[in-house]
């Protein structure tokens, strides 16, 4: 008896997963700010809580009412932000990452995320960054 060649895979390669290690009960439901255009926040993209609407937004260095401190990120479905209403979407509050899988925000400058990723406010919350350049 003649086997046919069965193929148990259909390709060599894999796209890469992201790397990122929530902490245990540390992915939480969040509301996000209504916007304009009402775009997608991709997995990875640091978000902030805006004191002055008390919802989440995205992480913005220039940002006022604390909207300039990383407190979290999108994890692990992308959000899908409406025009005229707020949206509930997770986001990994605690963790580890990479920062070669953070999203560089619309706008922003790697400087200025990797300064954002180094700050003293990202470990007091729990969180540990790889892949930082080296500071002196």
């Amino acid at each position: 008896m003649t086997l046919d060649a069965n193929e148990l895979f259909k390709s060599t390669t894999y796209a890469a997963k992201l790397r990122f290690y929530p902490a245990p009960q540390a992915i939480k439901p969040k509301k996000f700010k209504n916007v304009a255009l009402g775009p997608t926040l991709a997995v990875g993209t640091p978000v902030a809580y805006d004191t002055s609407t008390n919802n989440w937004v995205v992480w913005a260095q220039a940002g006022t009412n604390e909207a300039n401190l990383i407190k979290g990120f999108v994890w692990p479905d992308p959000i899908v932000l409406h025009a005229t209403n707020e949206m509930i979407g997770n986001v990994m509050i605690m963790g580890s990452l990479h920062r070669a899988d953070v999203v560089l925000p619309v706008g922003e400058t790697s400087g200025n995320l990797d300064a954002a990723l180094q700050d003293k406010i990202i470990k007091e919350q729990g969180f540990i960054v790889e892949g930082l350049p080296k500071t002196r």
